[in-house]
């Protein structure tokens, strides 16, 4: 028997909070307030923390600007040109001369026979030369060069190299090596080992394949702080200010080893030596010194003065090394310091002296050699032309002619004016040279 549904009544109470008293009112506002500066805190960190990385992927990241680099340039202690050289020299009183010569062998004769040297001096001597060569060694850094390649059965291989290299500027944002070249122009992966073992990725900063050195890079938040306290940066020296007979150290891998140091004088210095692009100061010392894993040479003062060469070609020293001084080469370690390109023409040149100019040569640069396929070559120049403009500006010298070059930049296109032999007169003729990079 089916039943008859009854309607079920619910209750339903409605439930009515008391009004809230101040009391309650203003522990609810500093509750909210309190959440409002948690979730507020936490936004910012959140912000702080995630800006950079977005920015990063999102190729929005401002760039760090970098401090600019300069080495200030040395000049050489005479600023005549060569043609004022010669008429002041010929104007000397060779009588003059000739007592002051006498005057200052005498004095030096009458020095050194009230003078002797002993075993204390000497170990003396060899003592203050051990402590400079002490000082330095924390500006001494490896470099080291890997280069990746596939072996015979295809597996990924790296070989590596190493060569020294000075600690030349400690900035905010790097630390700047001056070392060669070699292995690091073409290098998958540089690093550097500081004097206390410490190592850290490097980059290439600048290089210059024509002087074979180069400057690399390393950040300062990828070195302990305590490495960066003791190392030492070298500074740059004079070299115009070096004279014959003046003893200087060899550091970096004078003996084929790193953080080696060898001792000896400049046996003889040659000025105004031919090298592409300009002329240079080239030392002569009686230092064994290993061109390939870098050698520099500092003075007394613990300053470098220059780094060992390859036989330039320029005069015969058996058993010397060649050392290229500093002061002529400033212009270019700053561009290198500040990642910019230096700038090739590809000559070799002179100046036409006074005997030149008596057969009717003019007064400019005189091209020795256009080196092959370099830019001046390669524009159509020749050896034995004569420039007398480059650009907008006249060049009466070699001096010049290197002035205007070093202030040019790769990709630069410049009009160069030169005076080329005929058969009866020279003739003027205008080049477009497009300035590579070293």
């Amino acid at each position: 028997m089916a039943e008859k549904e009854q309607d079920r009544e619910f209750i339903r109470q409605k439930i009515v909070r008391p009004p809230m008293s101040g009391k309650d009112i203003l522990k609810r506002a500093v509750l909210f307030a309190g959440l409002g500066v948690l979730f507020g805190g936490i936004s910012a960190v959140t912000f702080t923390a995630v800006k950079p990385l977005a920015e990063q992927k999102l190729g929005m990241q401002t760039p760090q600007t970098e401090t600019a680099i300069e080495f200030t340039a040395d000049v050489p202690e005479t600023t005549l040109s060569p043609a004022e050289s010669r008429a002041a020299e010929t104007a000397q009183s060779q009588e003059a001369k000739r007592q002051l010569d006498e005057a200052v062998d005498k004095a030096v004769d009458q020095a050194m026979s009230s003078y002797t040297v002993n075993g204390d001096m000497l170990q003396a001597f060899y003592g203050a030369v051990q402590e400079i060569g002490k000082d330095v060694d924390p500006g001494v850094v490896t470099v080291h060069s890997g280069v990746r390649d596939e072996d015979i059965f295809g597996n990924e291989v790296e070989s590596s190299g190493s060569q020294a290299g000075a600690v030349i500027a400690i900035t905010p944002e790097e630390i700047l090596i001056f070392t060669g070249a070699e292995g690091t122009q073409e290098a998958d992966s540089l690093k550097v080992a500081f004097a206390d073992g410490t190592v850290a990725p490097a980059e290439l900063k600048g290089c210059d394949s024509l002087m074979h050195m180069a400057v690399v890079s390393v950040r300062p938040e990828n070195v302990p702080e305590e490495t960066i306290s003791h190392t030492e940066v070298l500074p740059l020296g004079n070299s115009f200010q070096l004279r014959q007979g003046d003893f200087i150290l060899g550091i970096g891998a004078p003996a084929g080893r790193m953080h080696s140091v060898t001792g000896g004088t400049i046996a003889s210095i040659e000025d105004n030596v031919s090298v592409t692009d300009g002329v240079g100061r080239i030392m002569y010392a009686d230092i064994p010194a290993s061109t390939e894993k870098v050698t520099f040479f500092i003075n007394m003062a613990g300053e470098i003065i220059g780094w060992a060469v390859k036989n330039t070609g320029s005069t015969e020293n058996s058993g010397l090394t060649e050392v290229c001084g500093i002061s002529g080469y400033k212009k270019q370690l700053t561009g290198m310091s500040n990642g910019e390109g230096l700038p090739y023409f590809g000559a070799r040149f002179r100046d036409v002296n006074e005997t030149m100019q008596s057969t009717g040569m003019p007064e400019g640069a005189y091209i020795t050699e256009a080196v092959p396929d370099g830019p001046a070559y390669q524009a159509g120049i020749q050896n034995g032309d004569i420039i007398v403009a480059y650009g907008e500006e006249p060049v009466l010298s070699q001096g010049e002619l290197r002035t205007r070059i070093e202030n040019s930049h790769p990709e630069d296109t410049v009009r160069v004016k030169v005076m080329r032999a005929g058969r009866e007169e020279y003739r003027e003729i205008e080049f477009e040279v497009k300035i590579a990079e070293r």
